[in-house]
C-alpha cells in the first residue's frame, strides 16, 4: 500500500510555502478536496507517488522517505490562525461582491431618479407650449403674420456637432446614466448645461469633445466600458 504525507509533511519535505504549495498542487491536478483522510477528516494528505511527481515537475530533491514517520497531523494554533486567515480572505471578497453590487443597484436608482427628474421636466413644457401655439395661431390670423414665421419661435435649437447628449454618450460606452450624472453632478466630467433638440426629444445635458475625451479618461478602464470607433477621443489641437 502506498505510504502517505500529510499536507504539512509534504510542505516541509518539498521546501515550500503553503500557497506556493497549494498552486503546485493545482497545477499538477490534484484536488485537496480528494485528499481526505477518513480516520480524520480535518487532515490532507498526498500519496508518495504524488509527492515524488511534485518534486520532479519543480526540480526538488526528496529526502529519504522510508525514516519519515506517518503521525497525523496535529492542530496546532499555527494552523488554526492559518485557517482563520483563509476564513477572513473568503469573507471579505464576499463583502467586496455585495458592495460592487450594492452600488449597481445606486447607479441604477439614481439614474432612473435622473430620467424621471427630466420628464417632469419636458412635461409642463409641452403644455406650456401648447397654449403659446393656439394663442400665436390666433395672433396670425388677426395678423396675417405667415404661419411658417409664428411656428419658427417654438421649435427648439438643434444640438450641433461634435456635440452629443450626455446620456446617448454613456449609452454607447455601456456607462450607467447614473454614473454618468454623478461624474457630471461632481464637476469630473465637463458638461455643456442648455436646452436642444435632438432625436425629437429635448435634451439638458450634453458633451462637446473635451467632456467626450474626459469622459473616455474617467470611465475607460471601467468593468463593462465599450470603445467606440473615435475612442480615446482625443482633443483636436
Amino acid at each position: 500500500m502506498s505510504r502517505t504525507f500529510s499536507f504539512r509533511q509534504s510542505r516541509e519535505l518539498l521546501r515550500v510555502d503553503p500557497k506556493t504549495f497549494i498552486k503546485w498542487l493545482q497545477k499538477a491536478g490534484i484536488d485537496p478536496a480528494k485528499q481526505v483522510n477518513l480516520a480524520d477528516t480535518r487532515e490532507r494528505y498526498l500519496t508518495e507517488e504524488q509527492l515524488t511527481m511534485l518534486a520532479k515537475q519543480h526540480g526538488r530533491t526528496l529526502p529519504s522517505l522510508d525514516h519519515q514517520p506517518e503521525p497525523p497531523e496535529p492542530v496546532t494554533l499555527a494552523m488554526l490562525v492559518e485557517q482563520l486567515n483563509l476564513l477572513e480572505h473568503e469573507i471579505a471578497l464576499h463583502f467586496d461582491l455585495l458592495e460592487a453590487q450594492g452600488l449597481q443597484a445606486l447607479q441604477v436608482i439614481t439614474g432612473l431618479q435622473q430620467h424621471l427628474a427630466n420628464l417632469e421636466r419636458i412635461v409642463p413644457t409641452q403644455h406650456e407650449q401648447q397654449p403659446a401655439r393656439q394663442s400665436k395661431s390666433s395672433s396670425s390670423r388677426s395678423t396675417r403674420v405667415p404661419v411658417k414665421k409664428a411656428r419658427k419661435g417654438t421649435k427648439g435649437k438643434k444640438l450641433a456637432r461634435p456635440h452629443i447628449p450626455l446620456h446617448v454618450f454613456a449609452h454607447e460606452h455601456g456607462v450607467s446614466e447614473g454614473a454618468a450624472d454623478h461624474a457630471a453632478q461632481t464637476g469630473k466630467i465637463t458638461v455643456k448645461r442648455g436646452r436642444w433638440l435632438y432625436n425629437s426629444r429635448y435634451i439638458t445635458s450634453a458633451l462637446d469633445q473635451q467632456g467626450q475625451h474626459e469622459f473616455y479618461t474617467l470611465f475607460h478602464e471601467r468593468e463593462g466600458f465599450r470603445a467606440c470607433g473615435k475612442c480615446p477621443h482625443a482633443l483636436s489641437v
